[in-house]
């Protein structure tokens, strides 16, 4: 399951998704057998929170250094550093500039189609398909806005509510 997240963030970089440095969108995860995921995700100019609003899931944190962690909804003290695409976050921090990016990608046996948002140039809907996953990942609300740096701290963890934004 991580391995989908580390293609949304890798397609986040790549896509150029605004012309701000910092952005905070909604978003909905709707996989092919109905279910539903919905959260909150947050880009600053080189870092990523994605963060699922269910308390049996988690919070997704990369670095420019190249490192991705897991914290639990549930316990801010559970966190895990996921080990793999390490290199993908890198390359995609030094190309993220590039606008010339296909519609369609295909990485490690998936297809990935991306929508644009022709309004605000960010990208509208990630479809990710493989023969083990089928998601469609919707950007909702999105608006630019400073992002305080707490939030992508992972040590200590700074737990978010919508009273902070």
């Amino acid at each position: 399951m991580n391995k989908i997240f580390s293609y949304i963030i890798l397609f986040l970089f790549f896509y150029n998704i605004t012309l701000s440095s910092q952005l905070k969108c909604n978003f909905q995860e709707v996989y092919q057998d109905g279910q539903i995921q919905n959260g909150i995700l947050f880009l600053g100019s080189t870092q990523i929170r994605y963060q699922y609003n269910n308390e049996n899931l988690f919070t997704l944190i990369y670095h420019n250094n190249g490192i991705l962690y897991s914290v639990s909804n549930q316990n801010s003290s559970e966190l895990v550093q996921i080990n793999h695409n390490k290199e993908i976050f890198k390359t995609i921090l030094d190309i993220k500039d590039n606008n010339n990016i296909s519609e369609t990608l295909h990485l490690d046996g998936m297809k990935v189609d991306i929508e644009k948002n022709k309004i605000d140039k960010f990208v509208k809907r990630l479809a990710i398909k493989s023969k083990d996953l089928n998601v469609s990942i919707f950007f909702i609300d999105c608006i630019e806005k400073e992002i305080d740096k707490k939030l992508f701290y992972v040590n200590p963890f700074y737990e978010y509510s919508e009273n902070d934004f």
